[in-house]
């Protein structure tokens, strides 16, 4: 994607590592940011700034970038937005559930960058991937060092153990 601020043409980068550059460049979470209820005025501007991440090469001054925010720039921004965060078809039918950045310790961009580098994923990925195919990438590396990790489990319980758990059976 590309888009032009000013009088230059920028290319847009909507891998994950847009997300990581965000944290870099403004000290907080996109993710935790995005998900938050907030203002129109408050959500063009996590727009604009992801926009503003996504920028490959050199970036102008972040005052100037703003001040050449215009209501193109804005869809631009919006459009980047969700070209960032688009779901692949495979994610969507292996996690019903959306994220909930209540469930996360701390900055949920790290967090999984700190996943990524335990199941030894490589940098080109971060730079590639949109950040719900990284999590399906982490999903299956996971599956496939640890291939029992989803079969069921069946437990034996004597009769004590299943009144303590589900109550008297009688």
């Amino acid at each position: 994607m590309k888009v032009k601020i000013g009088d230059a043409v920028y290319t847009l980068n909507p891998a994950i590592k847009t997300l990581f550059q965000y944290i870099s460049i403004f000290g907080e979470s996109f993710l935790e940011n995005s998900f938050e209820v907030q203002t129109n005025e408050k959500a063009i501007l996590i727009c604009l700034r992801l926009l503003y991440s996504g920028i490959e090469g050199r970036r102008p001054d972040y005052a100037s970038f703003l001040k050449l925010a215009d209501a193109n720039l804005t869809e631009a921004a919006i459009a980047f937005e969700n070209d960032v965060m688009r779901e692949n078809d495979l994610y969507k039918k292996s996690n019903n559930s959306k994220y909930n950045s209540e469930n996360q310790n701390g900055i949920a961009e790290l967090n999984i960058l700190a996943v990524c580098a335990i199941c030894g994923i490589p940098e080109f990925v971060l730079n590639s991937f949109r950040i719900f195919d990284v999590l399906q990438i982490i999903k299956t590396v996971n599956m496939l060092k640890n291939p029992t990790i989803n079969d069921p489990m069946y437990t034996p319980m004597d009769e004590a153990t299943m009144n303590s758990i589900y109550g008297p059976v009688r």
